[in-house]
C-alpha cells in the first residue's frame, strides 16, 4: 500500500475524480494546511 499527502481536501477530491483508477492501493492523506505557502517557506516547514 502506498501513501499520498495532500494539503487540501479539494487536492484530495480532485486526485478521486480525476486519477481513481491509478489509487486502487493508495491511501490518500490530507493534512488540512491551506495551499497558501511559497515553496519551502519556513511557516509551511514547520507545520509540516
Amino acid at each position: 500500500m502506498g501513501f499520498i499527502f495532500v494539503m487540501e481536501k479539494t487536492h484530495k477530491n480532485k486526485l478521486s475524480k480525476n486519477f481513481q483508477p491509478l489509487l486502487k492501493d493508495k491511501r490518500i492523506i490530507c493534512l488540512d494546511i491551506p495551499d497558501e505557502y511559497e515553496y519551502m517557506e519556513p511557516a509551511l516547514i514547520e507545520l509540516l
